[in-house]
């Protein structure tokens, strides 16, 4: 049996839940692309959570994307609710009282909300807590490298059964002080590449000339608080745009629904956050029809 989950936060708490409940030989970290594009192959003893829905049938698929709702679903192995803040939210409430265990996550699962549903405060994201620093550190430039980090980061928790004593791992606090220099460096030199007009963040690196460091959407959010969504655009080996939209957390006054766009463009997300590639030769004017249609909700700049 494999869990298979995202590398992000949601994903990281997903497969601490699921590896305590199932006890899997195996832990696979990847993108919603693989999935997508069907470069991992799925059997039925595959448990699947956060993750774009299997074209065959699994053991178990968790899901809570507002954009994969309107997808017809047969059999009980797909468990959605497109309500819930966060994958991990779906998984917790369908097991908390079969595996009580479970529950000495019951914070990291309420936190895990917040920082997946964007539903955090200012202070909070200031705040040095221990959610905030493994959340920071679960991205690099060695995607490889990242996969296996979190793979250690789930087997260490269900060790440790402390989210706050894996926070201060050597492992964590050597990415954690990492990335902080990183995001340093990339505040010095990501201006260039940022505009700012009616109401959109856009910060384009495909082009740049110097090496960009990791940097950290959430600090675009605090310093662009009049901007109502922030694209961040970026290149894979491919030359294919990859493109991540976020609803400014500390603003709230977006209105369009960024997962049912991306959708419509391969990707998928929530209504605060989404994502989707594409391809050199479409890339530029399909971004500018997406901003278009964001400021058109938006009502910004007409």
């Amino acid at each position: 049996m494999r869990v298979i989950t995202h590398s992000d936060f949601d994903g990281l708490v997903c497969g601490i839940l699921l590896t305590q409940i199932f006890r899997p030989e195996y832990i696979l970290i990847t993108e919603p692309n693989q999935l997508r594009d069907g470069k991992i192959k799925l059997t039925k003893e595959d448990i699947v959570a956060d993750l774009p829905i299997p074209s065959t049938e699994v053991f178990m698929a968790f899901d809570h994307h507002s954009s994969v709702s309107k997808e017809k679903i047969e059999g009980e192995w797909f468990i959605l609710d497109p309500k819930a803040p966060s994958c991990a939210r779906v998984i917790y409430d369908t097991y908390k009282k079969e595996y009580p265990a479970i529950k000495i996550w019951e914070d990291l699962v309420k936190y895990c909300d917040k920082i997946d549903s964007g539903n955090i405060s200012m202070a909070e994201y200031m705040d040095k807590n221990p959610y905030n620093k493994v959340s920071l550190t679960l991205s690099s430039f060695d995607r490889d490298l990242d996969k296996f980090y979190i793979q250690y980061l789930i087997k260490k928790a269900l060790e440790l059964k402390s989210f706050e004593k894996l926070s201060q791992t050597d492992w964590v606090e050597g990415r954690y002080k990492y990335r902080q220099y990183s995001i340093k460096k990339w505040k010095e030199v990501v201006g260039k590449y940022v505009k700012s007009e009616n109401g959109i963040l856009i910060v384009d690196i495909r082009n740049a000339e110097e090496f960009i460091p990791k940097g950290d959407s959430w600090e675009l959010n605090r310093v662009y608080l009049d901007c109502k969504v922030i694209i961040n655009i970026t290149q894979n080996r491919e030359k294919e745009a990859l493109v991540s939209m976020y609803e400014n957390m500390f603003n709230k006054k977006n209105n369009a629904h960024l997962g049912d766009i991306a959708a419509r463009y391969g990707g998928g997300g929530h209504k605060g956050a989404a994502g989707f590639s594409l391809k050199p030769d479409i890339a530029d004017e399909t971004i500018k029809e997406v901003i278009k249609e964001i400021r058109g909700i938006n009502k910004d700049g007409q």
